[in-house]
């Protein structure tokens, strides 16, 4: 009887392995969405490239996923999972620039549709800040060309 319930120990044991194995596989697979989106710069809207793009947690440090911009101004970052990102955009002539809040859809190649603006050293930046935003910078459930970041 002793010897039962060991070797039934032993199989649930060996189960429970299993199954956060699996888990484990199953988190690492979901990392498969990727975001798209073309750097311009402020007034001109010329392509800005060789712009280093990293991709943070909303309140993390360490870097998720990292690219560089091409000749015409575009990156993807990939193995992004689903859900709200802080980008960081550096330059050297350029203002670094980071956009907080970016969703991204989960599983899949989303691409910004409008263009982020990068600032020459040259220009002055407009200072703002958004408090108790009423939605997200980039809303999956908002139609639109246009997002409007508003406080209450």
């Amino acid at each position: 009887m002793t010897r039962l319930i060991s070797i039934f120990a032993v199989c649930a044991i060996l189960v429970a392995i299993g199954a956060v194995s699996r888990v484990t596989q199953a988190s690492a697979s979901a990392a498969n969405a990727s975001m798209t989106a073309q750097l311009v710069e402020e007034g001109s809207r010329a392509p800005v490239a060789d712009v280093e793009v990293k991709a943070y947690t909303l309140h993390g440090g360490y870097v998720l996923a990292r690219a560089v911009s091409d000749a015409k101004g575009y990156f993807t970052l990939a193995g992004l999972r689903g859900g709200e990102y802080r980008l960081d955009f550096k330059k050297k002539g350029y203002h670094d620039t980071t956009l907080v809040g970016v969703y991204v859809p989960p599983h899949q190649a989303f691409r910004m549709t409008s263009a982020i603006a990068m600032y020459p050293s040259s220009m002055a930046v407009p200072r703002f800040t958004a408090t108790n935003p009423c939605g997200k910078l980039i809303d999956p459930m908002q139609v639109a060309d246009t997002y409007v970041i508003c406080s209450q």
